[in-house]
């Protein structure tokens, strides 16, 4: 989080961080899949590309916006969390984050099986 009064420079700085930050991530990305034998998931579309170019195999699990909601909500109602989030920094059902789960299937699967096509047209 980046605060100050107007004119300080806020936005220039979060922008300059932004490209840095997703620079490096996207390096990780491609570090991680470099090699023969790996098992990645994510929803990251910086990266989409670089996964879907070098896996061999792509599972997409394809379900209705209620039954992933569902997933979402059942989830927190057992009080579970998943394994791979941060000490801290638990899960949270935010108004964004549930516009984004609600939103996934018009906006961003499109987006999804267009890369997993191309992936398979050019599948060895």
């Amino acid at each position: 989080m980046i605060i100050g009064p107007g004119g300080a420079g806020k936005s220039w700085l979060a922008t300059g961080l932004d490209r840095v930050t997703e620079a490096a991530w996207k390096a990780r990305g491609a570090e991680l899949v470099a090699g023969d034998r790996w098992v990645i998931d994510g929803n990251y579309g910086g990266t989409l590309a670089t996964r879907t170019d070098r896996a061999d195999t792509i599972v997409f699990l394809d379900v209705s916006r209620w039954a992933s909601l569902a997933g979402v909500l059942a989830r927190r109602l057992r009080g579970e969390q998943r394994d791979d989030m941060t000490e801290g920094c638990p899960e949270s059902l935010t108004p964004e984050f549930l516009r984004w789960l609600w939103r996934y299937h018009d906006h961003h699967r499109p987006t999804v099986l267009e890369q997993i096509g191309a992936h398979a047209y050019g599948a060895r």
